[in-house]
This record gives structure tokens, sequence and C-alpha cells, in this order.
């Protein structure tokens, strides 16, 4: 997004005053400047709904033909699932596994960024005292804590989804029916069968 240097100019010049009052309507007319230059992007995102967003607000709102016609209902939900196999196996398999799903993703990052801050510690061109072996260790064992915390709250969090799911039934059933089409989803997906 593009602020025009001259609105920040104007309200950097207020907030070097020294009185209270000056530096709040700066503050204040730094953020009109901002909602007046972002408000014609919003107004573009919102002024004409996709296709889909309209179909789906009609149907969630026509209850009558919901409960006359399913088969139709089936035939729309099975579009969905052909038109986007991909995020509807990643919703199945987050509703399965629960909050062990996201593991997976933070890991990565997690090692990618070790991976790069490691990377970096070359720049200094063997500056660093002890081998790369020993240079790799440490910067492990330094992110080594934010990686346990990370581990304790997604296993209390787990063990929190598990005592709900067999503690009721009916999420007990959305579980396993969740799972099941999750499979179905990736042997699809995998074998092209649609």
């Amino acid at each position: 997004m593009y602020i025009p240097p001259e609105r920040l100019f104007t309200a950097g010049l207020n907030l070097g005053s020294s009185e209270p009052g000056d530096m709040i309507f700066g503050v204040l007319n730094a953020i009109w400047s901002w909602i007046m230059v972002i408000l014609p992007t919003l107004s573009r995102v919102f002024e004409q709904p996709t296709e889909w967003t309209v179909n789906a607000f009609y149907a969630a709102c026509d209850f009558r033909s919901y409960f006359s016609l399913p088969i139709v209902r089936l035939k729309l939900s099975s579009t969905t699932v052909h038109a986007h196999p991909h995020s509807i196996y990643l919703t199945c398999l987050s509703i399965f596994f629960g909050p062990i799903i996201v593991l997976l993703p933070l890991l990565l990052i997690y090692e990618i960024g070790v991976l790069l801050l490691f990377n970096l510690s070359f720049v200094s061109h063997g500056l660093l005292p002890g081998t790369v072996e020993d240079q790799y260790d440490s910067l492990h064992e330094h992110f080594m804590d934010s990686r346990e915390k990370l581990f304790a709250s997604v296993e209390v969090a787990a063990s929190t989804f598990n005592t709900w799911t067999t503690n009721h039934l009916t999420l007990l059933i959305t579980r396993v029916v969740a799972g099941t089409l999750g499979l179905y989803v990736l042997y699809a997906i995998w074998g092209e069968v649609w």
C-alpha cells in the first residue's frame, strides 16, 4: 500500500511537538490519512462478491429447500469436494488429528529459522570460535526452550481435545467421519478417482 510522503510528513511534524494535544492530534491525523488511503482498496474488495459467496449465502439461508431436497444439497457438497479437494483434505485431517496437526508446520518453520541463522553465521567469515558443528549445536540448543514450550502447550491442548472426544459421542463420530472422509479424499487425490 502506498502512502504519499506529504501525508507522512504532516503527521510527523505534529509528532515532534512538545505539547500533548499536538502529539495526539498528529497521531489521529496519521491514522485518518492511512484510513483515507486504504478505504478505496477496501471498497473495491467488498464491491462485488464472487459467485461462490453469493451461492453459499443463499444456500445457507434457504432452509426449506435444504430439508426438501437433500439429494441436491449432497450433489452441491460433492461438487465442492471435487473443486477443492486439498482444502477439504486439510480440514478433515485437522479435525481428525486435532491440535497435533499444528506441530508439523511450526516445527518446519523452527528448523528453517535455525538453518537460516546458522547460514547467516558464516557472514563473519570464520571470526566465530569453534568448529562448524559446535556452532550448529550451540545455536540449536539455544532455541530448544522455545520448541519445548511449543510441545508442552500442544500436548495440553491435545489431551483436552482427546478428553472431550472420549466424553461426547457426537464429537467422536465427527472425528471418525472426518478421518474417513480425509482418507477417501487422499485416495481420490492420489488415484485421480474423479
